[in-house]
């Protein structure tokens, strides 16, 4: 190999790293627990479970809210913080707001 090729491959691996993955949230949603209370399709099965499909309700709470609710935890849901990274609750955000309008 020579000097130019090591290059052209640490340019290459840095390009690789600098791309985020998209974190599919819905494999955790079920493996974490989520749906037994606010249901498979979003409406809230347990008591006090917000309805994620209620455009009020989804224009009512801002991202940072929601993003503070799964990081802390709120009433009987626990915190997922020390679960879940900080990307992955971001994902876990953008899934709730895809429940928005959904009958």
């Amino acid at each position: 190999y020579g000097i130019k090729q090591e290059a052209e491959i640490k340019k290459a691996s840095l390009a690789r790293t600098a791309v985020k993955r998209r974190i599919d949230f819905a494999p955790l949603f079920k493996s974490l627990g989520c749906v037994f209370c606010h249901g498979e399709e979003g409406y809230g099965e347990a008591p006090n479970t917000p309805d994620w499909t209620d455009p009020e309700w989804q224009d009512e709470e801002t991202d940072d809210h929601l993003f503070n609710s799964i990081s802390n935890g709120k009433g009987q849901m626990p915190k997922f913080k020390e679960k879940l990274s900080e990307e992955e609750i971001k994902a876990a955000v953008k899934f709730v707001r895809t429940f928005k309008g959904k009958e």
